[in-house]
């Protein structure tokens, strides 16, 4: 894609903004090391495409796929390393905790398909992950 001058670049939001906070529990190193952590990101509105543009201008769709709104999106980790003495980690997390609907990009098809379809944003996720540790 050749961009003009002056054109927004897009996928660029003007300001992203992440935030991490950790803790560490003060538990005696016979338990293993526990540590709980919150993730915080802002993301700015951003231009995708100009699929929609015109569309939107004339009153024909009721929104504009070609700008994506701004986010705020909070994600939660706690991880245990060593449990109990042993060599197992463990790791649960969840993202988007507040399950946010969002979407990331417009498909673009409204000249092609008479409609437009939006790409989603991530929903709420969580799980947990295990790792054993060989040897040192």
């Amino acid at each position: 894609m050749l961009l003009t001058p002056g054109t927004v670049l897009p996928f660029a939001p003007k300001n992203r903004i992440t935030l991490t906070g950790t803790y560490t529990l003060p538990l005696a190193e016979s338990l293993g090391k526990i540590s709980l952590s919150a993730t915080f990101t802002h993301t700015d509105q951003q231009f995708n495409n100009h699929g929609s543009d015109l569309a939107f201008s004339q009153g024909a769709i009721p929104y504009n796929g070609s700008i994506t709104p701004p986010t705020d999106l909070l994600n939660f980790n706690v991880n245990w390393k060593g449990v109990g003495g042993s060599p197992v980690d463990l790791a649960l997390f969840m993202t988007n905790v507040t399950g946010q609907k969002y979407y990331v990009s417009s498909a673009n098809g409204l000249s092609s398909t008479g409609a437009d379809f939006l790409i989603l944003g991530e929903p709420r996720m969580f799980g947990a992950r295990v790792k054993v540790n060989f040897g040192k």
